[in-house]
């Protein structure tokens, strides 16, 4: 039994692999915001898939363009300790 590949017929219950071209066709961002938000861990990280390339899972993405909703619509709210330490931080960090 061949084994296919992701992206071309995935299994099902595996996720797809997203290149870069992929990933910017769901996520109008610069690969520099894209990188900064890995570090930050406020999207989700590569999977280093051979030396010098990575992919994201395609699953991880969606989660991300869903949940990039919710936050746009109100759903999730910042509780009030969560908000005004990130007003303090805004106003040292203006200082």
């Amino acid at each position: 039994m061949q084994k296919r590949m992701a992206g071309h017929g995935a299994p099902s219950g595996t996720s797809r692999l997203l290149l870069w071209p992929q990933v910017r066709q769901l996520v109008p961002l610069s690969r520099t915001t894209i990188w900064r938000a890995v570090r930050n861990k406020s999207f989700p990280a590569p999977i280093k898939i051979s030396s010098g390339r990575v992919a994201w899972l395609e699953a991880d993405i969606r989660d991300w363009i869903s949940n990039q909703r919710r936050v746009s619509c109100g759903e999730a709210r910042f509780e009030t300790s969560q908000l005004e330490s990130k007003i303090e931080r805004a106003r040292v960090s203006r200082a």
